[in-house]
């Protein structure tokens, strides 16, 4: 072999190994894209996770969102059949709905009883004694009708219905 016909071998070899490795530098470059992408992922997934984890330990946070959800749950919800459901409201929320659609008025003799939940039905159609002896089925609590209103107290439990 003569000296221009190694050259000429030389450069189609390193023609092609100069290929090759543009190549390969383009499909790494590829790879790193979308290494990159699925790494930028997973760590968004992380963050999400752990911002998750401190809104579902942290009390602060906790007390904001059970404020929300009062206040978004305190409206009755009523059935194809007329009847009204509370779930988990307030007792002051349920006797106004009540006490307005009967035309009366509540009275609490306790800030506490304003607080208590209750989860219930209320059929409007039915007479409000029906609904106070309903209510009255629950320890700790009494409430009872006089002329045009309701009155509402705690009770000291059993030794009371006695």
């Amino acid at each position: 072999m003569n000296q221009s016909s190694l050259e000429k071998l030389f450069r189609q070899h390193h023609a092609r190994l100069l290929a090759e490795a543009r190549s390969m530098l383009y499909d790494d470059a590829e790879a790193q894209k979308i290494a990159a992408v699925f790494l930028g992922i997973v760590f968004l997934c992380g963050l999400v996770f752990a911002a998750i984890r401190l809104v579902a330990t942290d009390p602060a946070l906790e007390v904001a969102t059970t404020d929300t959800a009062i206040e978004t749950i305190d409206s009755p919800s009523e059935d194809v059949m007329g009847t009204v459901r509370f779930d988990n409201v307030r007792l002051d929320s349920i006797l106004s709905t009540v006490a307005a659609h009967y035309g009366k008025t509540v009275r609490f003799f306790n800030d506490e009883a304003k607080a208590m939940k209750f989860i219930m039905t209320w059929k409007p159609d039915a007479p409000l004694t029906d609904f106070i002896d309903r209510l009255n089925m629950f320890d700790g609590i009494r409430l009872s009708i006089q002329r045009d209103t309701i009155f509402v107290e705690i009770t000291e439990g059993k030794e009371d219905k006695e």
